[in-house]
């Protein structure tokens, strides 16, 4: 009895790990998702309301929730003390501290972390097409993620339930 609850805990962990991994895929999308909107949002602030990074910052947080709120609200805090920091290094900092934890990939993270370093010292214009470009760059990686979700997502959840099978096979 013992061990026939051992062994469907065993399938149903395996189970739980392959729609952790699917969830972790959504997760990712919905992280490129608010990446979109945040750029968007600066784009609109600095372009059409000629705001500083500061207050463009600050406006764009009013528009966020949740993480994305807390890291424009951490930039223009760091921007209003005049700190010796750089741009970039404000950048840098908040986003790992407030969006590090997203699903998104390494070179996700860096992608996001150079856009920091070609804003701040730029002209309006320039800023923009930063902006811009970096835009391009996330509408690229949603439509890749999103081509791919399906069929990832049936494959980890499989391999979960196989897995877990194994797993439970092997045991007993």
């Amino acid at each position: 009895m013992l061990k026939d609850a051992g062994l469907i805990l065993m399938v149903l962990a395996g189970v739980g790990l392959g729609f952790s991994g699917s969830c972790r895929l959504t997760q990712r999308l919905e992280a490129l998702n608010m990446c979109m909107q945040m750029t968007v949002y600066l784009k609109g602030e600095i372009r059409y309301g000629r705001l500083s990074l500061k207050e463009a910052f600050a406006d764009g947080a009013n528009k966020l929730s949740g993480e994305y709120r807390g890291f424009f609200l951490a930039v223009s805090r760091e921007l209003a003390q005049n700190t010796e920091k750089t741009f970039a290094q404000i950048f840098a900092e908040c986003g790992e501290q407030y969006l590090g934890r997203l699903e998104l990939t390494r070179e996700e993270q860096e992608e996001f972390l150079i856009l920091g370093s070609r804003l701040g010292y730029l002209d309006v214009e320039m800023q923009c097409r930063q902006l811009e470009l970096y835009e391009s760059n996330l509408i690229q990686h949603i439509q890749e993620v999103r081509a791919q979700i399906p069929a990832k997502k049936k494959v980890y959840q499989s391999l979960g339930l196989l897995g877990g099978l194994l797993a439970a096979v092997l045991v007993w």
